[in-house]
């Protein structure tokens, strides 16, 4: 994940980051979240994690903190790659988003982060 921190956390993007562990039962996770500048432009967030210890650091593009629906939407994606890894750490990380099956696999949690945020409304 190329990137360099922004700013540290806001208290509002913290606080959406605890409300959405909870919906997804990440309560026991030690998930930091902060506004980053990604080097590509295209890129809303990215997440490492670490399954063993229940840790996951996401970053969330700077250039949407004024869109908060966009920030909840790549919030709630990345909450939801966290899930994924730990239910297969070694699948995360061979599903290259720039093969057939890791885009397949990122439009899936795409459209689920979509739906739950649309949900929760």
């Amino acid at each position: 994940m190329a990137k360099k921190p922004k700013a540290t956390p806001t208290k509002e993007l913290q606080a959406l980051c605890v409300v959405w562990q909870k919906r997804l039962r990440l309560q026991d996770w030690k998930i930091t979240v902060n506004f980053f500048e990604f080097e590509e432009n295209y890129t809303y967030g990215g997440c490492t994690t670490t399954p063993n210890f229940q840790e996951a650091n996401i970053g969330v593009s700077s250039k949407l903190a004024a869109d908060r629906v966009q920030i909840e939407q790549t919030l709630v994606h990345e909450l939801i790659h966290v899930t994924f890894a730990q239910l297969r750490p070694d699948l995360c990380k061979e599903l290259d988003p720039h093969t057939a099956v890791g885009h397949c696999f990122e439009v899936g949690v795409d459209m689920l982060s979509r739906a739950l945020v649309e949900a929760y409304k």
